[in-house]
């Protein structure tokens, strides 16, 4: 409804949403910035397989057990660390995806649809 709103299409809503609220790369932590450079260093295949990455079965059925746990009650000290490793985890996926989805654009690679990226997962 918003990007409605505002006149714009969702994607272009989305993305300018995203500039508004994520911090610039360059508050990303050096470890990160190397891995993005070693990144951009990748083959184009190497990338691709990149980006089919994901959290191995057991990870996402405990990370989706104890995010179901938590919306319920408090989790114990031990659940509470293994959910925030797993969503730091997760979260670090996601974003050398991106990356990895951004470097291959860059180069002319054809990007997938997001009904694609969603029946991969």
């Amino acid at each position: 409804r918003s990007a409605k709103a505002a006149g714009k299409p969702l994607e272009t809503f989305l993305a300018e949403r995203l500039s508004d609220t994520l911090p610039p790369l360059t508050e990303k932590s050096s470890e990160t910035q190397n891995l993005f450079r070693a990144m951009e260093r990748m083959d184009t295949n190497a990338l691709v397989e990149l980006t089919k990455r994901v959290l191995s079965p057991d990870e996402q059925d405990l990370y989706e057990e104890l995010l179901a746990k938590n919306s319920q009650g408090p989790l114990n000290a031990v659940e509470q660390a293994q959910m925030k490793e797993l969503g730091d985890k997760a979260r670090n996926l996601t974003l050398q995806k991106s990356h990895a989805y951004l470097i291959l654009k860059w180069r002319g690679y054809p990007l997938p649809f997001r009904q694609t990226l969603l029946e991969q997962e």
